[in-house]
């Protein structure tokens, strides 16, 4: 009797050779990082003592914590971006909608290593713009936090998430 367990023994372990759209998204998601933690680290030294921390779904601010809270989005972006990472190089240990068969095993593991590459990208974007947002609402600016900009993060994180898994759902 196979189990699920056993299944995901069996696959089969290919070794994907990276194309040049994913050697791209790779390399836009490690700039947009190196952007992300340069741009918080320098608006870090003229940051008043204590900044927005939550913003309600109008803009305005309703929690506010000490300066150094601004390192937390960096931080998980990081640990994302190493997660992602490391998780993007074992597609065979991923689950799939459908049986991974010899036939279909690599363009399956294609498919799921490149919707964890996206992934990491749209969250490190989605978590710089907050970053930004929060600084500029520190600074006095006018909050450009909105539902029109909520419904932004959410759709640059669940569209991939939707695209990917009808993808995958095609080549079961």
């Amino acid at each position: 009797m196979v189990t699920k367990s056993n299944a995901k023994k069996e696959r089969p372990q290919i070794k994907l050779v990276l194309s040049m759209i994913d050697k791209l998204t790779e390399a836009t998601a490690l700039v947009v990082l190196i952007c992300f933690w340069i741009y918080t680290l320098l608006s870090y030294k003229s940051l008043p003592e204590v900044i927005p921390t939550h913003f309600v779904a109008d803009g305005q601010a309703d929690g506010y914590g000490l300066k150094w809270t601004i390192l937390t989005l960096p931080i998980i972006g990081l640990l994302f971006y190493v997660g992602l990472t490391v998780l993007g190089r074992y597609p065979h240990k991923f689950n799939y909608p459908g049986t991974v068969t010899a036939k279909n095993a690599e363009q399956l593991y294609r498919s799921g290593a490149q919707m964890m590459r996206v992934m990491k990208l749209m969250l490190i974007i989605v978590f710089f713009v907050m970053t930004y947002q929060t600084v500029q609402t520190a600074f006095g600016q006018t909050s450009a936090i909105t539902r029109g900009g909520l419904f932004i993060d959410f759709a640059l994180l669940f569209i991939p998430i939707f695209y990917f898994l009808i993808k995958m759902s095609k080549n079961a």
